[in-house]
């Protein structure tokens, strides 16, 4: 595993762009990317998390597992969407 520094991590995120500043416009679709996703993987998180104490209620731990890795994976997959809007706004200007 390779580490990163955090100035190799803010050129991936900037895409390179380390100077550049935000116009307002793009702050603004980041703010309601950031809230929609966040919200997203609450929702996820929820609706996982009571079907986990189901699973375990009923004496499976492996199952509570089971379903614990698939929510994990879920919110991996939005955190991947968000990333991708924000690509978008990000590489736009």
């Amino acid at each position: 595993m390779v580490l990163k520094s955090a100035y190799e991590i803010a050129m991936e995120k900037t895409g390179g762009r380390a100077g550049r500043r935000l116009t307002e416009k793009e702050k603004e679709k980041l703010a309601e990317i950031r809230k929609r996703f966040d919200a997203k993987i609450a929702e996820t998180r929820i609706l996982y998390e009571g079907k986990i104490r189901a699973a375990e209620r009923s004496g499976d731990p492996g199952s509570a597992e089971v379903i614990r890795e698939e929510m994990m994976r879920e919110i991996e997959k939005i955190e991947d969407d968000r990333e991708k809007e924000r690509k978008k706004v990000l590489g736009s200007s």
